[in-house]
């Protein structure tokens, strides 16, 4: 076969393909290196393929001759990576800015609550079915011993017994609002709410209502005579005491604490328990061991089982008592009998001074804790009550506190009710803000007082009456005063 026309059926290689040497063609212009790759003589010699070739028989040669396929290249070296090219995919844009936040809107208006529906009526009670056959009776027993009554408690603490005074500790003073009071002769005088001192004798006395007890002092001593006293006094309620069962068989026992001071040692004082019309009395002693200091001082005694309590009852403390006035201790008698023959008597020092604070008078046959009364100034307006703010007394110039009234007529007309009820129908008193005179209001309009007086007084309030003028504007104080009566002895 000419050598051109086996090189033209030769599959192209390129030059460095490792053949065989059996296939390489003799004459031809190549040669094979160390490694059997093909290397060619000139630029222009084409490669030979590791795959084998065919030969082609001429025309006229009758037969085909096939080619023997040669064995398989080596694999050659992997070519060197290219450079990585940039990504297809442009640079993301910068982000926006994101937009301002929107206001918030304003909370709305809460709806109005609804009106809470009206309670059902309570249904009717059904008819009583009828009443079952009685069972046989069975034996009747022996009727128990009727019990002990149980004490009357005071709420809120075990033991504790209601007080039947008012004003124990001395915290209320409204009329006076003073420290200090002075006492006249035969003229007994409310010092502070409750509590009233009197004397009669040729002594000087004056009364102190300190922060939380109250005591007389003697300015100028003088002789006691059969009928001269000094006392301290409660007057008490009947509608207080009506537990105590007085004028029957069987009356209660009563307690009486109260701590007390003097200037005078080893004193001898005396407290009674006093009927209203000072017909009935029952005195009986205390005694300090030691002057100088507060000591407590206890008793117990039943109650009368005579006289006339119905309207009331007093205690007294008798700080000095003339021989008229004085009686068997310890036993109920008939008569104002306010101390014994045993008493001290300090109106006879200059200077002497008698103090008391803590009192506590209960229905109970032995004496229970001292507690303070949260309702104790409620009920010292049963009795006392005003217009004028805590701690002013009465008189004073202030507008505070007073009422205004604004006629539309030439009468002015206003009411007043009571923050408490009385126990009686009181006395009331106006008030001028302006001149602390009785009996009359002030006219601010014209700044003039006008005479004014309390109509229709009941146990609930009152009302202001007045001459004025339409359209002026007044302001007036009142005091209203349902204290007992205080009486001498």
């Amino acid at each position: 076969m000419p050598e051109h026309i086996l090189m033209e059926a030769m599959q192209p290689l390129d030059t460095g393909k490792v053949v065989p040497p059996s296939m390489v063609p003799s004459g031809h212009q190549y040669t094979l290196d160390s490694q059997n790759r093909i290397r060619a003589r000139s630029e222009d010699t084409p490669a030979l393929s590791g795959l084998g070739f065919a030969v082609v028989g001429t025309a006229g040669l009758g037969s085909v001759h096939e080619g023997i396929r040669g064995p398989k290249g080596d694999k050659g070296d992997k070519g060197d990576q290219g450079p990585i090219g940039p990504p297809g995919r442009g640079d993301p844009g910068p982000k926006g800015d994101p937009g301002p936040k929107g206001d918030r809107g304003e909370k709305g208006d809460p709806g109005d609550r609804g009106v809470q529906g009206l309670r059902g009526l309570k249904g009717e009670k059904g008819d009583l079915g009828p009443q079952g056959d009685q069972g046989p009776h069975g034996d009747k027993g022996d009727r128990g011993d009727k019990g002990d009554p149980g004490e009357r408690g005071f709420p809120g603490v075990p033991g504790a017994q209601a007080n039947l005074l008012i004003n124990p500790h001395f915290l209320y003073c409204q009329e006076q609002e003073s420290k200090e009071v002075r006492l006249w002769a035969g003229r007994p005088q409310y010092v502070c709410d409750g509590w009233a001192v009197s004397y009669k004798g040729g002594a000087t006395v004056d009364a102190q209502k300190g922060d939380d007890a109250l005591s007389v002092t003697v300015r100028q001593g003088a002789a006691v005579g059969a009928e001269d006293y000094l006392i301290i006094s409660q007057p008490i309620e009947a509608d207080t005491y009506v537990d105590a069962n007085m004028a029957s068989p069987q009356p209660a026992w009563f307690s009486l604490r109260l701590k007390a001071w003097c200037t005078l040692p080893k004193y001898v004082f005396s407290c009674a328990l006093v009927n209203a019309d000072h017909s009935r009395s029952f005195p009986f002693n205390m005694a300090f061991e030691s002057g100088g200091e507060w000591q407590e001082c206890l008793a117990t005694f039943q109650g009368d089982n005579e006289g006339d309590w119905a309207e009331g009852m007093e205690l007294v403390i008798c700080i000095a008592a003339g021989q008229s006035l004085q009686g068997p201790g310890a036993t109920w008698q008939e008569g104002p009998h306010i101390g014994t023959n045993l008493n001290n008597n300090v109106l006879l020092t200059n200077g002497g001074r008698f103090a008391i604070k803590d009192v506590k008078l209960e229905i109970s046959p032995q004496p229970t804790p001292f507690v303070r009364d949260p309702l104790d100034f409620k009920r010292c307006q049963r009795y006392y009550e005003k217009s004028y703010e805590f701690g002013i007394p009465p008189g004073t110039v202030t507008t505070a506190g007073s009422e205004i009234v604004i006629p539309t007529s030439n009468v002015g007309m206003h009411s007043i009710r009571f923050k408490e009820e009385s126990p009686q129908t009181p006395q009331v008193w106006l008030r001028s803000p302006s001149s602390g005179e009785r009996s009359l209001v002030f006219d601010s309009t014209d700044h003039t007082d006008e005479k004014g007086a309390a109509a229709n007084v009941s146990k609930v309030g009152f009302h202001i009456q007045f001459d004025g003028v339409s359209g002026h504007i007044y302001f007036v104080h009142w005091v209203k005063d349902a204290r007992p009566f205080l009486t001498t002895f």
